[in-house]
Parts: C-alpha cells; structure tokens; sequence
C-alpha cells in the first residue's frame, strides 16, 4: 500500500504543474483557466506559485514515505490543504482532483496513527 500511496502523491504533485502556466495566462487547451473566485496581478500570480508549492509540498511528501520518514504526514497534509484551496479557487476545472485529495488525506492519517499510539503509550508507561 506504501507504494500505491508514493505513486499517487507522485502523480498527483505533478499534475499540479499544469496550474501555474494557466494562472499566469498561459492557455493549456480543454482548460477554461478561469477561477471561481476573481483573481488578477499579484494574487494571480500568486496563485500559481500556490500550484508549484502543492507540487513541491507532495513530492517531498512521496519523498519521505519512500524513505520512511515520521514527518511526511505532515508535509502531505500541508500540501493537500493547498491543493484543495486551489482546486476550490479554480473548480471548473480542478474539481476531480478532489478525490485524489480525500485518499492522500486519509493515507496520511492512516500511517500516521502507529505514531500518535506509540507517543500515546509512551507517555503514560510508568518510568
């Protein structure tokens, strides 16, 4: 299951890079480009940093889950919190990358929970 998750933030984080070109004007063809919510100048622009930083946010997500690493619930949440205000911001077009949201979201609670009871179970054994 690690892997089916690696891949999935993978693909996903990827896929976010075709965010920043339409935010920043460039036309990516089937896309409407055009938010929900009325962007121009600097929050635009803005905004497609936002796309780049989803990215970046789940592929060191994938990074870590690859490399066992405690913190890349963390990171992986993080990155789904900006990726769903963007895919809010330009539902039209974002919106299926919902569902890919809801499964990172619950891998990286479902890993992280042998941690929480682990800390939990630590922190009330008797010294």
């Amino acid at each position: 299951m690690r892997w089916l998750v690696i891949v999935l933030l993978v693909l996903h984080g990827l896929i976010h890079l075709i965010g920043a070109p339409a935010s920043w004007g460039g036309g990516i063809t089937g896309l409407t480009a055009v938010p929900l919510i009325p962007l121009a100048g600097a929050a635009l622009r803005l905004a497609g940093v936002g796309w780049l930083l989803a990215t970046l946010l789940l592929l060191v997500a994938a990074l870590g889950l690859a490399f066992r690493r405690g913190w890349w619930p963390v990171v992986a949440f993080v990155g789904v919190v900006v990726s769903q205000v963007l895919i809010v911001c330009w539902w039209r077009d974002a919106r299926f990358g919902t569902m890919p949201n809801l499964v990172i979201l619950a891998a990286a609670i479902w890993f992280a929970m042998p941690d929480w009871r682990r800390a939990s179970s630590a922190a009330g054994a008797p010294a």
